[in-house]
């Protein structure tokens, strides 16, 4: 809530109304959010949208656990006049990393997963590389395996999109021929392929 409410005080407020009359023409589920708190948080929602261009966005606020607002703004399919709803699944992105690392972390702290043994322990495909590699270096994006490349258009973010029927050979096969960008532990370097090998 405050990044929202101190994001919210930085654009105009006719905008804000403008975007918050386009916008909020969907259906909610509430559960006892106060009519404040939801305009609250639908301005900076809509600011935040006209800032970003983004033409649509789902929400949901969880107090101590319990769903007390969940509502969608703007449009999933903008050719289609599709509304955004509460409802609507998007792609994680890179949320995921950190999703991931906190359930490596629960596995470590039941004993079920060593931070620092070879990865090879859990993923015995993981291609053979120039030194060892564990699972506490790839969480610390210091394993020395590479991000995207940019030249290639299998190697984009819209490969992460694809069905692939062997998802574990396929998050490897991105990075399985490539030369570690750095000796493990020496250097961060910023990979989802390897937050893939860890999920």
């Amino acid at each position: 809530m405050a990044m929202l409410k101190d994001y919210s005080s930085r654009f105009p407020h006719r905008l804000l109304s403008l975007l918050l009359l386009s916008c909020a023409t969907v259906s909610s589920q509430d559960h006892n959010l106060s009519p404040e708190r939801r305009t609250q948080i639908a301005g900076a929602v809509s600011q935040f949208m006209a800032a970003t261009h983004v033409p649509g966005v789902a929400i949901a606020v969880v107090e101590k656990g319990e769903l007390k607002w969940a509502t969608g703004f703007g449009f999933a399919d903008l050719e289609n006049n599709v509304p955004t709803s509460e409802h609507m699944l998007f792609r994680l992105g890179s949320i995921s990393k950190s999703l991931t690392a906190v359930a490596a972390m629960e596995l470590s702290e039941r004993g079920e997963l060593d931070l620092d043994a070879p990865v090879e322990k859990y993923c015995p495909r993981f291609p053979q590389k120039s030194a060892p590699i564990t699972t506490r270096l790839v969480m610390g994006h210091l394993a020395g395996i590479r991000h995207y490349k940019s030249d290639s258009q299998d190697d984009l973010e819209g490969g992460n999109t694809k069905h692939f029927d062997d998802p574990i050979q396929a998050g490897l096969d991105f990075f399985k021929n490539d030369a570690l960008v750095a000796d493990p532990g020496t250097q961060f370097h910023y990979s989802t392929q390897a937050y893939t090998l860890v999920g």
